[in-house]
């Protein structure tokens, strides 16, 4: 069987070394105060339809920071609040979410908000200067203060945006939806927000961090890695940096997640190598079921998204 990781019996017993800080929900539930004390300042405006029986709108809010974030909302004409609103985070630098996407959701009578990721992407109402900067892309921006690293603003801003969701659609639940960075997003989502009623999580970055880093060939991983090799050939800045990172580890929130997740993996992934799903599967600890791919990498067969309609009909 083919893979880029270790062989599929090592992957089913390997189990992440990283560690949980012991203020991990203190400093969330400090952080998530402060993004209470924003006000999301909600505006709305119509986007042509060109579907059916299908509503859409320009979002604006206020997230983190009081930055002025975008998403995409989409709706059919008639919402069955009865049911979840849907969140889908997208990739790294990958923000175009397409109306075609939501779909699926749409046809069931949910609503669903296409979120937007801060700095990926062209409106300059989404960026924001980091008060530590940042060695390339946006893995390293910000990343030796907890504070003030970029993925702790960018879970924060996905929170965010969920009770924006839950706002717009008048829904009582949402599930989260997301792939590669927005699966890692998806998850302290999930982790921090009490309304979420199911994650669905493919190719997940952000997980088992420190694993990805010593592994991984392509994708934002390896930018870690040019901190290093440019910066700090010596590693004498490692501590710092892995201890930053393991508040916004998938393994961590996986601790803390208690709604039904799945999750979906290729094994010749080379930017979110096997393990790293491997050893987040076995931390979550509730309803949880796993999609693994032999000959798929970093993007799943389009069966998977027929195991994820399944995969929540139960919970709808």
């Amino acid at each position: 069987m083919p893979g880029v990781d270790v062989s599929v019996r090592e992957l089913e017993a390997y189990r992440s070394n990283v560690t949980m800080p012991d203020d991990f929900d203190r400093f969330w539930e400090r952080e998530l105060e402060t993004l209470r004390d924003i006000p999301m300042q909600i505006e709305r405006n119509p986007i042509p339809a060109y579907v059916r029986n299908v509503e859409m709108e320009d979002i604006r809010y206020l997230s983190h920071g009081a930055i002025v974030h975008k998403a995409t909302f989409i709706k059919p004409k008639t919402i069955d609040r009865s049911l979840p609103v849907v969140i889908l985070y997208h990739g790294y630098n990958w923000n175009t979410h397409e109306p075609h996407i939501a779909m699926k959701y749409v046809v069931q009578g949910m609503s669903v908000l296409l979120a937007e990721t801060r700095d990926q992407g062209m409106d300059p109402e989404q960026s924001l200067l980091m008060p530590l900067g940042g060695a390339a892309g946006w893995m390293t921006r910000g990343i030796f203060k907890k504070e003030t690293y970029y993925y702790t603003r960018v879970i924060l801003d996905a929170v965010r945006a969920l009770d924006v969701a839950l706002m717009l659609s008048g829904a009582k639940m949402a599930i989260v939806e997301g792939g590669s960075q927005g699966g890692g997003i998806a998850l302290g989502v999930s982790a921090l927000h009490p309304k979420v009623k199911a994650a669905l999580v493919d190719i997940p970055f952000l997980c088992d961090i420190p694993r990805g880093i010593e592994l991984a060939t392509d994708g934002p991983y390896l930018e870690i890695s040019h901190h290093f090799k440019v910066h700090d050939p010596l590693h004498e800045s490692e501590e710092a940096l892995y201890d930053t990172l393991r508040y916004v580890d998938g393994v961590n929130f996986a601790r803390r997640i208690t709604c039904p997740v799945m999750v979906g993996i290729g094994l010749l992934d080379e930017v979110c190598p096997p393990s790293t799903g491997y050893a987040l599967f076995r931390e979550l600890s509730g309803e949880k079921a796993f999609r693994v791919y032999p000959e798929y990498g970093h993007g799943l067969s389009s069966r998977h998204e027929e195991e994820k309609l399944k995969f929540i009909a139960p919970l709808l």
